[in-house]
């Protein structure tokens, strides 16, 4: 009895020790360091991480992604959770998209507020990526709306503070606040999607060129999906759905 009791104690101890553990908003630095080491100990090296804009973030859209993450990665036949959280960035590019993706990434999805600096979450969880993958780190930083800015200090600290780490690319979806939006040097490539109706998003500078940042006006005729207004729909545009494909797949 004893012996089956410690088998099954094993068990269970074994399957939370090596289970993948994604960090959520409220989750302290330490616990991120820890989570996000194992995390990428496991990986092959490539990470998405991904910003929802102002009041979008929903906890339980988060968990529902990595349920279905983590269900993809054990293999068979599994039905893609329902749409309908109104978080655009998880449900609309990260969800949407994950049967073809599942296999070649990891994904980190987080509310905007309080993101990209150092004493952040997003910040905490790549450098300990950058700590296991070094220079094999394939990086790819979303942002929606807000989350724009937020994709934008999350680039501007790791230019910062880890000054050898490449950004494979950066997707910004109608970024808000126009000020200072700049494309720095540790960001290969760089693509810009925004339109000019409500709730507009702007476009970033870069000294080195389109080569490096393409900065995409899309006009409100050829923006279409289930919300009330183009800045979410934006994500559902049929070239941001191409482009974030494009950058995971290859």
């Amino acid at each position: 009895m004893k012996e089956i009791l410690l088998v099954i104690f094993i068990s269970l101890t074994s399957a939370k020790l090596y289970s993948t553990v994604r960090p959520l908003p409220g989750t302290t630095l330490g616990e991120v360091n820890r989570d996000c080491l194992l995390w990428a100990s496991k990986s092959d090296g490539q990470l998405v991480v991904a910003f929802e804009g102002l009041g979008a973030f929903r906890k339980k859209a988060a968990k529902k992604l990595y349920a279905y993450h983590d269900l993809l990665k054990k293999g068979g036949s599994v039905m893609s959770p329902s749409n309908g959280s109104m978080a655009y960035v998880t449900d609309n590019v990260l969800i949407k998209n994950l049967s073809q993706t599942y296999d070649k990434s990891e994904f980190l999805i987080l509310p905007h507020s309080k993101e990209g600096k150092e004493k952040s979450i997003s910040y905490q969880c790549v450098k300990a990526w950058h700590k296991v993958h070094k220079e094999n780190l394939r990086l790819i930083i979303v942002g929606h709306s807000f989350g724009g800015n937020a994709a934008k200090r999350l680039m501007n600290t790791l230019f910062d503070k880890i000054s050898n780490l490449k950004v494979k690319a950066m997707l910004s979806l109608d970024p808000r606040l126009k000020s200072r939006f700049v494309t720095k040097a540790n960001i290969k490539k760089h693509y810009v999607f925004y339109q000019k109706g409500f709730l507009r998003g702007y476009p970033y500078k870069d000294s080195r060129g389109d080569e490096f940042t393409k900065n995409i006006v899309v006009p409100g005729s050829l923006i279409n999906g289930p919300e009330g207004n183009n800045h979410a729909n934006l994500t559902l545009y049929k070239d941001v759905q191409r482009t974030y494909l494009d950058l995971i797949l290859f």
